[in-house]
């Protein structure tokens, strides 16, 4: 049983985890209890890569009534600080989520505001 837990995680590239392995050996017709892959997997120092969680953003649709286009597409500046706009973009890092926050003042003038 130990060895057929080693080839599974050897045959995935080392990508099948504790759930995937069990499930492939009570698919082949192995008997085992829900803990003895974990115990295995832990005493021989394997372990799965989890799968990377997808963005469940909204979908775009209409707009609901109480939001109000203040613009109306129409960025033409008359005077100073009277239209302003703002974007916001997420970067992903090795390390964590990067928010990068664009101010555009009378959208002549912009500059960058990051953390």
């Amino acid at each position: 049983m130990i060895e057929k837990v080693h080839t599974l995680h050897r045959g995935s590239n080392g990508v099948f985890g504790v759930r995937r392995i069990t499930e492939i050996l009570q698919l082949e017709g192995e008997t085992i209890s829900r803990n003895r892959v974990p115990r295995v997997m832990g005493a021989s120092r394997l372990q799965g890569i989890p799968r990377r969680r997808r963005w469940q953003g909204k979908s775009t649709g209409v707009r609901p009534d109480h939001v109000r286009n203040h613009l109306e597409r129409y960025f033409e500046v008359l005077e100073v600080n009277t239209k302003w706009l703002t974007d916001v973009t997420y970067i992903r890092t090795t390390e964590r989520w990067f928010y990068l926050r664009v101010l555009s003042i009378s959208i002549k003038t912009s500059w960058a505001v990051g953390r």
